[in-house]
């Protein structure tokens, strides 16, 4: 499933949180900037979580955990040494997670069992 909501206009896929913005500017976006959801949630489109970065901000900001998202809803946070799952709102060592070098912390949003839980859910639909 593709995270971000998205509409067709003359054929081309364009996801609703830059067309949002780009009503809103009344121009088009340009490449180095991108569309930031403050509270995380990346289908929820209302202009007040939309926030406008540049490419390098955004980056930066996110790379650094800085980010709105962080404080928000406890994504990637840590207490006590320990990491957060959204999926069962525990907090687990960093040994309960898969390694994701992408990520953050180094080590998928969720934890080893959400993740296998969600895999298993995701393939009965896919069936």
């Amino acid at each position: 499933m593709y995270k971000y909501k998205a509409m067709k206009i003359n054929g081309r896929r364009i996801d609703e949180h830059r067309l949002i913005m780009e009503n809103f500017l009344g121009r088009k976006l340009e490449f180095n900037e991108i569309i930031h959801h403050k509270n995380g949630e990346k289908r929820d489109n209302r202009l007040k979580n939309l926030e406008l970065k540049s490419r390098s901000k955004h980056t930066q900001e996110f790379m650094t955990g800085r980010t709105s998202w962080c404080k928000g809803k406890n994504l990637g946070r840590i207490k006590d040494g320990k990491y957060h799952c959204p999926q069962c709102k525990k907090y687990y060592s960093k040994d309960k997670f898969h390694k994701n070098k992408n990520k953050i912390h180094g080590i998928t949003d969720y934890c080893k069992v959400c993740r296998i839980e969600r895999s298993k859910k995701y393939n009965r639909k896919k069936s």
